[in-house]
């Protein structure tokens, strides 16, 4: 399947060649005439056939718009061609066909269409034969690199489930963000008379260097980052001096409001789509080196939920006509929980199984004090230096996040690997591999080429012993939830329950679906998630419902 092209083959031979049996080209006109439509929808839909094509997900939304279901198995060359190449996040099919063949085509796409009779033939001639090249070649290399589980268990299954998520959307309450629009406008005035009233003085606050003039010349503020440019603004800085003048806060929260403003709240009702009232948002399962899946037009996956302003903005997302409730399903610290698999650190394993709660029971080790007496500001302690350690924060890192010096949070990450001695050899054994090999791979095989072990760069080369350790574990909870998706729309597709997968937000999978159904939902989730690998430690769901996102 290629573009609007379907061509219905008996399979490819060995040296690549093709005895095709029928082709079609689709448009709306052929799809609309009689046993046209019937013929392919009768073996797209057979799940006993495989499919062979580029950029499965585009076909199967395009397909479902004349209620044809694509089924049975997909050897996607764009995701293979991806899988096999984890540098790269995006590929046209020119590319991949120059990759595996040598032959340099322009535009397939347009040759296709402009080109008429015999010509258009010619380029249609070209293809079938490249198309058998092509996967032969994907699927080699696939089976030499170790990645043929990964893509046919995973990735593959996967790229139907988020075309069914594009193509269904998730339903806006464009009421309810219109009036947030009115709040935000009239909140962030507020916020800027106060500032200037602060200030004694108006000015532009979008502005580093006017608002650094008023902090440090006006005002006197203590100065704690200088930039090539001047004198730093940035968040981190402002928090850093937040007790020496009041309007360091209001600063803080007009930026924040105009950011969500800006990115979210008057963006949204532009892309609600007229016909469904429904947004349809773009996921790239192969989008970031570490294989989560990124979110475009709109990026729903970065709406904040640690401030309360950024989780107002989740009210907006409710269950679709024919709906009334939302499900949210949540890894919990699936991260830490990999971490404790790989490591295989009794300590932390034993924490998990027991249910204890991770960032508490790390507060107890390090802080010397007993499980019960942990309190909010040691176990927010010990939550940044647990997941430091995943993403190999330094010294200087930790001592920036909790306010303290670098020889204070050094005693805190020692005094961490001494209470988890497994943890610190496994982090050493993931660097040395990641030197010998240059590159490194997760629980399911995916790998991450790591050029920066190899520079002559001091900060690069720390960057790539980060990279080294992050990966493995940032990319097999990526690698569990991907699987989890997958089972969990094929368990709701088995059992006929009318309800959605809507969204996918890093560790969390958002549903819509009736209220007469959420118990049997809930367990199909929990079993999904949970159960969808085996770690030495267990996988753990947190299950919310309501009228919407704000759960």
């Amino acid at each position: 399947i290629f573009c609007n092209w379907i061509i219905l083959s008996s399979g490819f031979s060995d040296d690549g060649s093709s005895g095709f049996l029928d082709v079609y080209y689709i448009d709306e006109s052929v799809l609309l005439k009689s046993g046209v439509k019937e013929r392919i929808k009768q073996i797209v839909e057979d799940r006993s056939i495989t499919k062979s094509g580029f950029d499965f997900k585009n076909i199967y939304k395009f397909l479902r718009t004349y209620n044809i279901n694509l089924s049975g198995r997909v050897i996607d060359y764009k995701i293979i061609h991806l899988l096999l190449n984890p540098s790269s996040t995006d590929v046209n099919f020119e590319e991949v066909v120059k990759s595996y063949t040598g032959v340099s085509l322009e535009s397939i796409e347009t040759s296709l269409e402009k080109n008429l009779g015999e010509r258009k033939l010619y380029f249609l001639a070209c293809l079938i034969g490249l198309y058998g090249e092509i996967e032969n070649k994907l699927l080699e290399s696939l089976e030499k690199e170790g990645l043929s589980k990964l893509y046919f268990d995973i990735e593959g299954p996967l790229i139907r489930v988020l075309a069914e998520m594009e193509f269904k959307g998730v339903s806006v309450d464009l009421a309810y963000l219109n009036s947030l629009i009115h709040e935000y406008e009239i909140n962030i005035k507020k916020l800027e008379e106060e500032i200037y009233n602060l200030c004694n003085q108006r000015f532009n606050i979008n502005s580093p260097q006017q608002l650094s003039n008023i902090l440090y010349g006006k005002l006197g503020l203590p100065v704690t980052k200088k930039t090539k440019k001047g004198l730093s603004t940035d968040a981190g800085t402002l928090t850093s001096i937040f007790d020496k003048h009041p309007v360091v806060e209001k600063i803080l929260d007009y930026r924040e409001k105009v950011k969500l403003k800006n990115t979210y709240i008057d963006v949204l009702p532009g892309l609600i789509d007229p016909e469904d009232k429904r947004i349809h948002t773009t996921y790239n399962q192969l989008g970031t080196s570490t294989g989560r899946i990124s979110s475009i037009k709109p990026n729903l996956q970065n709406i904040p939920i640690r401030t309360e302003l950024g989780r107002e903005i989740r009210k907006a997302f409710i269950p679709g006509d024919g709906y009334n409730l939302l499900m949210s399903a949540d890894y919990s610290q699936i991260e830490l929980r990999v971490l404790a698999h790989l490591s295989e650190d009794t300590s932390l394993i034993e924490a998990f199984n027991k249910d204890e709660d991770i960032h508490t029971r790390t507060a107890s080790e390090i802080f010397g004090v007993r499980y019960e007496e942990v309190d909010e500001n040691l176990r927010r302690k010990a939550k940044a230096i647990n997941f430091g350690i995943i993403y190999g924060m330094t010294e200087y890192g930790l001592g920036n996040r909790l306010s303290i010096s670098e020889d204070e949070a050094k005693e805190y990450i020692k005094t961490y690997f001494e209470r988890y001695p497994k943890v610190k050899k496994y982090i050493d054994y993931l660097i040395e591999l990641a030197y010998k090999r240059g590159y490194t791979t997760t629980l399911f095989g995916r790998k991450r080429y790591i050029p920066e072990l190899g520079s002559s760069n001091t900060r690069l080369r720390s960057l790539g012993e980060r990279l080294a350790v992050n990966t493995p574990i940032q990319g097999s909870a990526a690698d569990i939830m991907k699987l989890a998706t997958v089972l969990l729309f094929d368990s709701l597709k088995s059992k006929s329950i009318d309800c959605n997968i809507i969204l996918h937000v890093h560790d969390e999978l958002v549903l819509e679906l009736k209220e007469k159904d959420v118990e049997e939902v809930r367990k199909i989730v929990k079993k999904s998630m949970e159960d969808c690998i085996k770690l030495k430690v267990k996988l753990k769901v947190d299950i919310k419902t309501g009228k919407n996102w704000y759960i």
